[in-house]
């Protein structure tokens, strides 16, 4: 066994045992070991915290850059929220005005600021910087699908209006080369009777088999559902929708059936004189939601000035109708 030995010390002037010198001595070391690792952590800590170790550098890179990205983005924000004013006033000054339609409405549109209060912008580096992006983000999105909804109202509208064009009996029945105007809109002579009565159509001359043309898309329907169609021989009528209708009368040959559609400019019968009628001749009539109107009021589309002139001129000469 071991001897215990006594020694002594120089330094406190006392006498320890040999065990007691071994104990301390490894109690110092495992404190040095501790100290050693306590300081290599802090010394760490602050060298990377300084420096930056090599994953936090590249995280660094990419940060700036990310940053860099979204300056670049704000850039951009910028330029389409000037697109956006020069849009609004093309929108409303052409498009939306030309159609009737109410200007559009951007400030119900905007989305409040504080709706980013939710967000918590402190943990970036450059928080204002990202709030700003994330508004002018939303923003643009939301203007965005405003303008996407409004360009399909305005082609709803747009659609709408060619139907109605289409829809509208603005051509010539007959080709103004081959045919006049012998009798007008309003009360005239009946040339059968000798007494004035309201004449709902006008009466244009022209030489038997004439091809006689839709003045606007529709639907041929069944004339003769009503009884007023008595003295009219061989007649067509067209619905236009929108209220329109169209009636050709005297016609010597049908070119059509009831049900089928026809377009704008499309044969649809022959001048004639069956019926009522005092000569070759069409009688045209155009109603709008079940009343008479002008048909001449309708031709300014087909005719010159000087030509719309003339057949108003001409129409009001003869005071005497043809059927």
């Amino acid at each position: 066994m071991a001897k215990n030995r006594i020694l002594f010390d120089p330094k406190d002037l006392i006498f320890i045992s040999e065990n007691t010198i071994r104990k301390l001595s490894n109690k110092t070391i495992i404190l040095l070991i501790f100290t050693s690792i306590i300081l290599g952590i802090i010394f760490s800590y602050s060298f990377i915290k300084i420096y930056g170790s090599p994953r936090s550098r590249s995280y660094d890179k990419h940060i700036h850059d990310y940053y860099w990205e979204i300056a670049l983005a704000n850039r951009k924000l910028e330029e389409l929220k000037k697109e956006n004013k020069e849009f609004v006033e093309i929108n409303n000054n052409i498009y939306r005005n030309i159609f009737g339609m109410s200007p559009l409405q951007l400030k119900s549109a905007i989305i409040d600021t504080n709706i980013a209060d939710s967000i918590d912008f402190n943990i970036f580096t450059y928080p204002s910087l990202v709030k700003q992006t994330y508004e002018e983000s939303k923003n643009i999105m939301i203007l965005t699908k405003l303008y996407i909804n409004s360009f399909d109202t305005i082609l709803g509208h747009s659609k709408q209006k060619d139907l109605l064009m289409r829809a509208m009996p603005i051509i010539m029945p007959i080709d103004k080369r081959r045919s006049s105007i012998r009798s007008g809109f309003g009360w005239r002579i009946d040339p059968f009777t000798r007494a004035y009565r309201f004449h709902q159509g006008i009466d244009l001359v022209g030489r038997i088999g004439t091809p006689i043309y839709a003045t606007a898309d529709g639907l041929v329907i069944n004339p003769y559902s009503n009884s007023s169609m008595s003295g009219y021989g061989k007649v067509v009528v067209i619905d236009h929708g929108f209220g329109y209708r169209t009636l050709y009368a005297h016609l010597s040959k049908i070119a059509v059936k009831p049900g089928e559609r026809v377009e704008r400019g499309q044969i649809i019968g022959y001048l004639g004189s069956t019926g009522r009628s005092k000569g070759p001749h069409l009688h045209y009539e155009i109603h709008y939601r079940g009343k008479p109107v002008n048909p001449i009021n309708y031709l300014y589309f087909d005719l010159s000035v000087d030509e719309y002139q003339e057949i108003i001129k001409e129409a009001e000469k003869h005071k005497e109708a043809l059927s």
